[in-house]
């Protein structure tokens, strides 16, 4: 579940959009802070990375198409703010996870949040990722 988790922020970060319903993200390289809260870790954990994002839309309807096994629901997008919700089912039927998640994009900033609701047999557990970014400057 941790490796959905993962993959749903670097998703929500550096999908590419063609669509006209995205946000605007200004192209570069990109600083981005992930900090995952979950009940059995002593603290929080952080985790930086630099990726180059070529594209000046971050689109929600791309965020997940990758994955057969989440749904979107409720996307939002207003400005330079994108809300969504997500389902996603454990192929072998062991599990759940649903997720809340919002993005704003503000000049050569961001900011974000995903919470989740993780449920494997009868244990259901909470699992909160925050994320913050800037643009350093201009991909290699």
């Amino acid at each position: 579940m941790k490796r959905i988790a993962m993959t749903a922020i670097a998703i929500c970060l550096l999908s590419a959009a063609h669509a006209d319903d995205g946000i605007e993200i200004t192209p570069g390289k990109w600083r981005i802070t992930a900090t995952s809260n979950m009940p059995m870790m002593p603290q929080p954990q952080s985790k930086t990375t630099e990726e180059c994002i070529k594209e000046s839309k971050i689109s929600p309807t791309t965020l997940f198409k990758e994955n057969n096994e989440c749904r979107l629901a409720d996307v939002k997008v207003d400005g330079n703010d994108m809300a969504w919700q997500m389902t996603c089912d454990n192929p072998q039927g062991e599990g759940s996870l649903s997720a809340d998640g919002i993005l704003t994009v503000a000049g050569d900033n961001l900011q974000g949040r995903i919470e989740m609701a993780i449920k494997v047999a009868d244990q259901s557990m909470n699992y909160d990722i925050t994320w913050e970014g800037e643009r350093i400057g201009d991909c290699d």
